[in-house]
């Protein structure tokens, strides 16, 4: 049996890999020291003066715009609550919840029903559904009426 002979009084240790690995270590904690320095020296109040300012030239200002409408200088024209009329009405629009719906008629419609078209209406102050289907049969047409006229449908 040959044996490799090490006649070396040292053996060879490679001490390259646990150098590297630790110089990049320290590299790191630096640049996280870095980070978080610069971090707690926005946070000082030097920083802030300019952002607490701002905060109250904003506050005085409300107070101003306040005192204002109380006494009545700023009056609402008529246009202004006329667009702001229809913003409300656009808003409304956005939060009818269509997927709520669907789904809900997903469990209600039976299988030989088509719906056709589907559209909200304002109407005395409540939304109305205006529901168009189409089904194969008189029975599956009755059937949807009757399961849409039960309490817990919609």
């Amino acid at each position: 049996m040959n044996l490799p002979l090490n006649l070396a009084t040292r053996p060879f240790r490679n001490e390259r890999l646990p150098r590297l690995l630790l110089g990049l270590a320290w590299t790191a904690a630096l640049a996280t020291t870095v980070v978080h320095v610069i971090a707690a020296r926005q946070l000082l109040p030097q920083s802030n003066s300019a952002r607490f300012g701002e905060a109250e030239r904003l506050e005085a200002k409300l107070r101003r715009m306040t005192a204002r409408g109380a006494s009545g200088e700023a009056a609402v024209e008529e246009k202004q609550l006329e667009q702001w009329a229809q913003f409300k009405q656009l808003v409304d629009q956005r939060a009818f919840s269509w997927t709520g719906v669907l789904a809900r008629l997903e469990q209600v419609v039976p299988a030989g029903v088509r719906i056709v078209s589907l559209v909200p209406r304002q109407r005395r102050g409540h939304l109305e559904l205006e529901l168009e289907a189409v089904a194969r049969t008189r029975e599956e047409a009755f059937e949807l009426l009757t399961r849409l006229a039960q309490p817990h449908a919609f």
